[in-house]
């Protein structure tokens, strides 16, 4: 069983024993505490929750990505990519041949070519190869979203009518 709370206080009880208090929100695990048996001891493992970006965040950001395309004409993955990179997104460099890219493509979520080198006559390309923002905290996210805002604020396109509601 795992249950997520928020730790509200410690204290110690007339025995001198410590009593720990969490706040459990999350109807799933309200109904999992509900289960527990005070006869019974339970091993705890307790960890700060990492908060990943939400998936009203990503609507957000790919419906302002469409609206960049409709306006301007250009790929929205071109702006994704353009997003990622200004934004300072996690990447890895990679070599290869021109027909490594594909299989790139199923990897990274957004693949761009930086560098192309000639060794003994073989083409090679420098690959920037970006992990996708599901892999990304919130604060992440928001620094993407932010970015993309910039972009529509600039081809006049009205961000208010995708803006979803933010936690």
């Amino acid at each position: 069983m795992k249950l997520v709370g928020k730790y509200l206080r410690s204290l110690f009880n007339q025995n001198g024993e410590l009593e720990v208090t969490f706040k459990v929100n999350n109807h799933y695990h309200v109904r999992q505490a509900q289960q527990l048996n005070s006869d019974d001891n339970y091993k705890m493992d307790i960890s700060v929750v990492k908060q990943k970006r939400s998936l009203e965040q990503n609507r957000f950001m790919w419906a302002l990505l469409h609206q960049l395309e409709i306006v301007t004409q250009e790929d929205s993955m071109l702006w994704y990519i353009k997003a990622l990179e200004e934004s300072n997104a996690k990447c890895d460099y990679l070599m290869g041949i021109p027909e490594v890219q594909e299989r790139l493509q199923t990897v990274y979520r957004a693949v761009k070519v930086v560098d192309t080198r000639f060794d003994k006559d073989i083409k090679t390309h420098m690959y920037k190869c970006f992990y996708g923002s599901s892999k990304f905290t919130v604060e992440e996210m928001t620094l993407l979203i932010e970015t993309i805002m910039r972009y529509c604020v600039e081809h006049n396109i009205d961000t208010e009518l995708y803006k979803y509601e933010e936690a």
